[in-house]
């Protein structure tokens, strides 16, 4: 693994952990919380919209790091190649 790639799974594991804390204070808080312009009024936890994008952000940077499974055989065609290319396109 390459030093960008390793700094890719080092952020995905920090946004990962953020995620968690952000789940544990929507679990103490509520799904819904006081906010609003009116008094009463109930809104979505922000927090659940914060972990959703940490997840996300987390699972683009988990895709950019190449696995040896990812890597095609030593032999293979540049057909085989160029179709897996374009088959996965910027995914690998």
């Amino acid at each position: 693994m390459d030093p960008q790639e390793d700094a890719a799974l080092r952020l995905a594991e920090h946004h990962l952990r953020d995620a968690a804390h952000c789940d544990e204070q929507v679990r103490a808080d509520g799904r819904l919380i006081a906010g609003g312009t009116r008094h009463g009024v109930q809104v979505a936890h922000p927090l659940i919209a914060e972990a959703r994008q940490l997840r996300a952000e987390a699972g683009r940077l988990i895709a950019r790091v190449r696995l040896p499974a990812d890597e095609p055989p030593a032999g293979r065609s540049n057909a085989a190649r160029s179709l897996a290319a374009h088959r996965w396109g910027n995914r690998i």
